[in-house]
């Protein structure tokens, strides 16, 4: 315990609001966004500056990784694909990259 708080409960705490959220399509919009930014002063309050320094590191790799995902049209085939989803092999089959590339990595 720090400062008082029970840092535990209030994982545990987190960890129940994010699980009520999920797939939560009745929220408002005002609440939703209220909510996010919430969470993302949570965040960065809990960020250390090693954390800091990663993130802003890896961006240019996820805007890399988001452009390929468009331009092979990646997005829209797991949007059609629903809730099942499709492995990186029915992927790489659609659109003709290499599975190897849509693999997690180990």
């Amino acid at each position: 315990m720090s400062n008082g708080m029970n840092f535990q409960v209030a994982e545990q705490d987190l960890a129940r609001l994010a699980n009520k959220l999920t797939n939560q399509d009745s929220l408002d919009p005002q609440t939703r966004q209220s909510l996010q930014k919430a969470v993302q002063r949570l965040s960065l309050a809990l960020e250390k500056p090693r954390d800091t320094f990663m993130r802003i590191a890896y961006l240019p790799l996820q805007t890399a990784v988001v452009r390929i995902g468009l331009d092979l049209g990646i997005f829209k085939i797991l949007v059609s694909a629903g809730r099942g989803g499709k492995s990186s092999d029915d992927l790489a089959s659609e659109t003709h990259a290499d599975s190897t590339l849509l693999s997690p990595m180990p």
